[in-house]
């Protein structure tokens, strides 16, 4: 099977090289193409090298806040983040809630709710023997009563059955609870 070098790759323009490269590098300075080893412009004695782009600048969100945060190569990025976060975070107060635990500072960004105490905490925590789980009274406030027994009685007549040739206004609905 025969195949033609101009449409498949190209030679290395290097006088002491001239192998063919299917994925040939082009020079920005010179406009040649190259192969892998003398792609720099310093391999092949560029006669036009490019100038020296400063290296740029990269960035990555802040886990908090999601504000891009920029450092440059030479810099650790978990050092600029860290001061990007010590500096005021705008979210840094809507941190993660701290465990309910007594003594505990373990901040969770999903805590772990207790059925029973209806409290967030930690995974070192999260069983009732733990964190010394206490039933919290809860308050009945008036207007959720009334709330509570209203949607009741719709979801009530949701599912109940009767004539259906009476009007809506006329008919009386019960609730039957059973024993056992």
């Amino acid at each position: 099977m025969e195949f033609d070098e101009a449409v498949l790759g190209a030679r290395c323009h290097h006088p002491d090289c001239r192998r063919h490269d299917f994925l040939p590098f082009l020079c920005a300075g010179c406009t040649a193409s190259f192969c892998l080893d003398h792609r720099l412009p310093a391999a092949h004695d560029c006669p036009h090298p490019p100038a020296a782009a400063p290296s740029p600048a990269r960035s990555t969100p802040c886990p908090l806040c999601t504000v891009p945060v920029s450092w440059l190569p030479t810099e650790n990025p978990h050092h600029v983040l860290a001061r990007h976060i010590d500096a005021g975070c705008p979210s840094r107060a809507n941190a993660a809630p701290v465990c309910a635990a007594r003594g505990c500072k373990v901040r969770q960004a999903v805590p772990v709710m207790c059925k029973r105490c209806g409290r967030g905490y930690c995974v070192r925590h999260r069983f009732e023997a733990d964190h010394k789980c206490e039933v919290r009274r809860v308050v009945e406030v008036p207007g959720r009563q009334r709330a509570a027994a209203r949607v009741a009685e719709l979801k009530g007549k949701q599912v109940a059955v009767g004539d259906a040739s009476l009007a809506r206004e006329d008919r009386v609905y019960a609730t039957v609870w059973s024993e056992g």
